[in-house]
């Protein structure tokens, strides 16, 4: 017997507690036994006042196990709860094969039946709908009163019986609340969502629908589930098969299924062949990191299937990287991870050169020091009375010496610098040129190699005829990526101006979150995406309100994309409706530490026993900030930790995490609280007050791109907090 899952298996068994989750999954693998469901001890029978497909099942006295039957070969999960909870949430549950499009369904109906609305085109003088007479995109009041047709809205999924809900939708708003109680299959909500911003999309999306219904239908009643889910996309978003391996995983721990749990706007970019280098881009929380792990898991399955062939699965930093290599150890088996490199780029161009016999010494730790040691001394040796100071001359060296590979004056003087702030004059230019020969000259005295020169010695030995170690590279981060790791992925992978390699290259990311660096075309370094360009539109991590907030941060802050155009987030929407943060100052540090206690035990309290310490965090500007703050939580009674970088302190003991904004990218926490101030955030550079208008506005755009990146850590709870008055820069709530 096949045994299924739901997101609302996962969910309810989450808040029975981990003390009862092996008692459950023993019984899930002993109903998965061909003959499970006659085992005298599980005690499967029908419900009453429930669909007839609806089934009970005992795992001990008190809990109960709620599943569906669907076809002769499978069962689906649903919930898990003790015994009258459990009857009772399944009177209201429906799960079944949809007659219009063919594919299981999953739905929550309320408990007060909708009325069915007056039909449109009645007494009121109301215009029938139609599916072809477009409202206008955008948030609006009732949006489906008129639009589309009942038809078509059975052919996108929507069960007959939720016709009426769907009608009564009030807004945007109205839409997340239905989806918070289920009242829609997942992939049918998600379609709603598109309608809203994009009602044009309608004819698109009914041809998609009709040709994935026609094949499902082609697959004959008796087809298995398994057939069934990979001919539909829609019954993906919902539905999953267990095998022996994700079981055991699930076993292991219920959240951590859903890490890397893939919904069918995900599924629709990571299961499928490119024609050449794609660039998916979407706000945080949408699921990109996700989209990354299974496409690596899919080229691996579909393309790359010699053993021989490796993937790379590069990032920005290396705290990120570990946490990649933990997912990706959930989603692929054994061999299939020991094909993949999972390292930041730097890291695969030292690993690269060192096998062919050309052993490099980094100096990760003290570089950005070494830099300005040398850079100084550089600019003394050379005699030079510039104008600049060694921060802006460091910057140059690069964003334009070593973004490009310059090796000579010549080169240097033609090159162009646009992005760079400040002015040159040729004059200005060939000065600069001899303190970069001097700082060549003095920094590779100590045998170190700077990363980027590590990364351009790679690009030129792959240029020279060097075989790549990999079939292809998948990319998360990227907006933080220089343009020399950009350089060195089109090389790895055969990509460049002239030439686009197909399935050679993914990357994921969000220039709304470039908090590193300055915007790099894609185009301009060898990646040709135009054409391939995906957006992910849904957060699944944090609620709406959230989601909001943080991007009210971003309003008028004009973001440059990697690929063209602006980075805009039009469209976007949260699964969860959620509670508005709360933005509250405090007198002083005293005062602040004690709101911030205050608030954790809250949250903790209401989110229940299954939520640990370890669930929430405090984001701050500055390490000396985290230090404090983590001692004055714990002399308010909250155990905390201050997190240094080191993994152990990520996912170790059970405390509050306290770290900088810059440190918590890529993780995720269930509340944050975020402490802004005046002095630390934003922090500017010493040179700030020399800074033209335009430069003083790109220094702002980035700190606001931190305060977004942490505000969106957050799934459901957010203090914004500091004390003292917030700096002038926070915009207003």
């Amino acid at each position: 017997m096949n045994i299924a899952f739901t997101d609302s298996f996962h969910k309810s068994l989450e808040k029975l507690g981990p003390s009862n989750a092996p008692f459950v999954w023993q019984t899930v693998a002993e109903l998965g036994r061909p003959d499970g469901e006659k085992l005298l001890g599980l005690h499967v029978e029908p419900l009453y006042n429930t669909p007839d497909n609806f089934r009970s099942c005992r795992v001990n006295d008190s809990i109960r196990i709620i599943s569906a039957k669907l076809g002769a070969d499978a069962i689906v999960l649903l919930h898990v709860n003790t015994h009258d909870a459990a009857y009772a949430w399944a009177e209201n549950t429906r799960c079944r094969i949809n007659p219009v499009t063919h594919a299981p369904e999953f739905y929550r109906v309320e408990e007060t039946p909708v009325k069915q609305a007056p039909a449109p085109g009645g007494a009121s003088g109301a215009p029938a709908p139609t599916d072809t007479a477009f409202p206008p995109a955008g948030d609006r009041p009732d949006p489906f009163r008129n639009w589309p047709t009942d038809s078509a809205l059975l052919r996108l999924g929507i069960p007959e019986e939720q016709l009426p809900v769907v009608r009564g939708v009030r807004n945007s708003d109205d839409l997340v609340e239905k989806k918070e109680k289920g009242l829609f299959p997942d992939a049918a909500w998600d379609l709603l969502v598109t309608l809203v911003d994009e009602p044009t999309a309608l004819p698109k999306l009914l041809e998609d629908a009709d040709k994935e219904a026609q094949g499902i239908e082609k697959l004959g009643t008796d087809a298995p589930l398994e057939r069934i889910l990979a001919a539909s996309s829609a019954a993906k978003a919902s539905f999953y098969l267990s095998g022996d391996d994700r079981l055991n995983a699930q076993r292991a721990g219920a959240l951590e299924a859903w890490r890397v749990f893939l919904l069918p706007e995900q599924r629709k970019i990571a299961e499928r062949s490119f024609n050449g280098p794609v660039f998916v881009s979407g706000g945080a929380g949408t699921g990109k990191t996700v989209v990354a792990l299974h496409h690596v898991r899919w080229l691996l399955e579909n393309v790359f299937t010699d053993p021989s062939q490796r993937i790379l699965l590069a990032t920005f930093t290396r705290t990120l990287a570990d946490s990649l290599k933990d997912l990706l150890a959930k989603l692929c088996t054994p061999e299939q991870t020991a094909r993949v490199d999972v390292c930041t780029v730097d890291a695969a161009a030292k690993g690269f050169l060192d096998r062919n016999g050309r052993r490099l010494r980094i100096d990760y730790d003290s570089e950005a020091d070494s830099a300005r040691k040398w850079m100084k001394a550089a600019k003394a040796a050379a005699g030079a009375n510039l104008r600049f100071d060694p921060g802006f001359l460091i910057e140059e060296y690069e964003e334009v010496v070593e973004a490009n590979d310059i090796a000579d004056e010549t080169s240097y003087l033609r090159v162009s610098r646009a992005g760079r702030r400040g002015s040159l004059t040729q004059s200005d230019r060939k000065a600069i040129w001899h303190v970069f020969e001097a700082f060549q000259r003095l920094s590779g005295g100590g045998g170190a190699v700077r990363k980027n020169e590590a990364m351009n010695q790679a690009i030129r030995l792959l240029a020279s005829g060097a075989a790549s170690p990999y079939a292809a590279a998948v990319v998360d981060e990227t907006q933080d990526l220089n343009a020399v790791s950009l350089r060195l992925l089109a090389a790895f992978t055969g990509n460049s101006k002239e030439t686009a390699v197909k399935d050679s290259l993914l990357l994921v990311g969000d220039a709304n979150q470039r908090i590193y660096g300055r915007p790099v075309k894609l185009a301009k370094c060898g990646i040709q995406v135009r054409g391939r360009s995906k957006r992910l539109k849904m957060n699944y991590r944090c609620t709406e309100r959230i989601r909001r907030r943080a991007e009210s941060i971003l309003r008028g802050v004009p973001i440059v994309e990697l690929d063209e155009g602006d980075a805009s987030l039009k469209g976007g929407i949260s699964a969860v409706l959620g509670e508005w943060p709360q933005e509250d100052r405090a007198d002083d540090s005293v005062a602040l530490a004690k709101l911030l206690s205050d608030t954790m035990k809250k949250w903790k309290e209401s989110d229940g026993d299954s939520r640990k310490w370890s669930d929430y965090a405090v984001l701050v500007s500055t390490n000396g900030q985290a230090k404090a703050l983590s001692a004055a939580l714990e002399n308010n009674w909250i155990p905390a930790v201050q997190v240094t970088g080191e993994k152990k302190q990520v996912l170790g003991d059970d405390k509050v995490r306290v770290l900088t904004m810059h440190r918590a990218k890529g993780l995720e926490f269930v509340g944050v609280g975020i402490v802004v101030e005046k002095g630390k955030w934003p922090a500017l550079p010493k040179d700030y007050a020399t800074l033209s208008e335009t430069e003083k506005s790109e220094v702002v755009a980035q700190a606001k791109s931190l305060l977004y990146v942490a505000m969106t850590r957050a799934m459901s709870h957010v203090l914004l907090t500091g004390a003292g008055p917030a700096p002038d820069e926070l915009p207003p709530a």
